[in-house]
């Protein structure tokens, strides 16, 4: 059996090569942030209303539950396929923010007189 020669560890090049992370970086879009805000709490909202007018007939609130939660699919898909792309991230980032506005607007008006 053949013992292998013993060979030298790979020595590399110490220096790292540095890069700022603000070369890379772009500046916010804030027309993307305030339609995308805008967007989403208009389609939150008018789901709101458009699910409790048609579960007034019913005496279920099924048709409550299949608007609003389409309407929260759709803007969160929407924001997170926005937020993937390259032109449109600060888009995804406004629609989110949106969405978190909408649900608080929704709770201060029919969460807080319940209690």
């Amino acid at each position: 059996m053949e013992v292998p020669e013993r060979q030298e560890p790979f020595e590399a090049d110490p220096r790292l090569e540095y890069r700022s992370a603000e070369a890379d970086r772009e500046p916010v879009k804030a027309v993307q942030v305030i339609g995308g805000a805008a967007a989403s709490v208009v389609l939150i909202m008018g789901a709101v209303v458009v699910g409790m007018l048609g579960s007034l007939g019913h005496h279920s609130d099924e048709p409550f539950l299949y608007v609003v939660g389409s309407a929260v699919m759709v803007c969160n898909v929407g924001a997170f396929l926005a937020f993937r792309s390259r032109n449109f991230r600060w888009l995804g980032i406004g629609m989110w923010i949106g969405f978190g506005a909408a649900v608080l607007i929704e709770g201060a008006c029919f969460g807080v007189p319940r209690l």
